[in-house]
């Protein structure tokens, strides 16, 4: 109990009992932790969209149709009797019995392309003029496909969201938030914010004392700028250091005086304004996965941290995605 001078005790109809405390615990272990709903708002980037397939149907018919026309040289090849045995052949000398090896697959391939262009170039005149116009406009096709992507990658896109979460020691809440991200003119910087309110329902609070909570508990403004940094591609499948990624973001939190909240583990009833910001570059490792971030970070609320020592962290990060990639090749 509490001596202390002027410390007014709790009302003792706000201390649970133990029968109410165990139905809480028990409540807890059996209930959804949270769940949250997306609903896409405006989605410039649809490729449904009827300007995004105006601008696809525009590429084929330029950089498509010259990549057909580009290859059709070819065709006098691919329609002979001689170009049907070739196929068999091949399929045949890659299905031999017993397993071959990476080297072997690659000897039989590289024999049987070598046999398709002397093929292509005792049939067709000007093989080599064909060929040069064919990687020409291949290359085209690639590169404004490319172009296309990264045209409606830019596009502006907002979506709204509703993220119920139901802790077991506080009352549960939801959060409204409206997320909108695009870059601005078609820049390099990527723009992303967000806008959210918190509701928190009404219930009682056991830590650090008994206390009624409930109501708006805070609402949030946060934005992110990113771009990429230098010119070579951080895509290629030489080693070295790729592109770097510059990110700054900022964050305002406005806590009212009924918040309850989770942090770190702990339990803690704050309120005021919360203001964090932070620079961060982060270097991707070319083909491997790896990424390393590095980052400075301030806030002006340090009541949440329980720790006394300050630290520097670095991070890293693995893309399972590049080696997904290279188990399927």
């Amino acid at each position: 109990f509490d001596t202390a001078p002027g410390a007014a005790a709790p009302a003792e109809s706000a201390r649970p009992d133990p029968a109410a405390l165990k139905e809480q615990v028990e409540a807890a272990g059996r209930q959804l932790s949270s769940y949250s709903v997306r609903l896409t708002l405006i989605d410039q980037r649809d490729p449904r969209r009827r300007e995004n397939r105006a601008a696809a149907a525009t590429f084929m018919d330029s950089k498509g149709v010259s990549l057909l026309e580009a290859q059709a040289f070819m065709n006098p090849v691919f329609e002979s009797d001689a170009y049907e045995r070739w196929r068999t052949d091949t399929e045949v000398a890659l299905s031999a019995p017993g397993s071959l090896s990476k080297a072997d697959i690659e000897r039989v391939l590289y024999r049987r392309l070598e046999l398709l262009r002397q093929m292509m170039q005792e049939q067709i005149p000007d093989f080599e003029a064909g060929t040069a116009t064919f990687v020409n406009a291949l290359n085209a096709f690639e590169t404004g496909r490319t172009n296309l992507h990264e045209k409606i990658q830019k596009k502006f896109v907002m979506a709204a969201e509703l993220v119920r979460t139901r802790p077991a020691a506080i009352p549960a809440s939801s959060t409204f938030r409206v997320v909108a991200e695009g870059r601005p003119g078609g820049g390099a910087w990527n723009i992303t914010g967000n806008f959210a309110l918190t509701h928190q329902d009404a219930g009682t609070v056991f830590v650090p004392q008994p206390r009624e909570t409930g109501g708006w508990r805070d609402w949030q403004l946060a934005v992110q700028a990113e771009r990429t940094l230098g010119t070579t591609d951080p895509c290629s499948g030489e080693g070295g250091v790729g592109r770097p990624a510059l990110a700054f973001e900022y964050l305002l939190q406005e806590l009212s005086d009924k918040a309850a909240v989770t942090f770190g583990g702990h339990q803690f009833e704050v309120e005021g304004r919360i203001h964090i910001a932070q620079a961060k570059v982060t270097i991707p490792m070319k083909g491997s996965g790896i990424k390393v971030p590095l980052s400075i970070s301030y806030a002006n609320r340090s009541e949440l941290l329980k720790e006394k020592t300050v630290r520097g962290h670095i991070g890293l990060t693995f893309d399972l995605d590049v080696l997904a990639a290279a188990v399927r090749r």
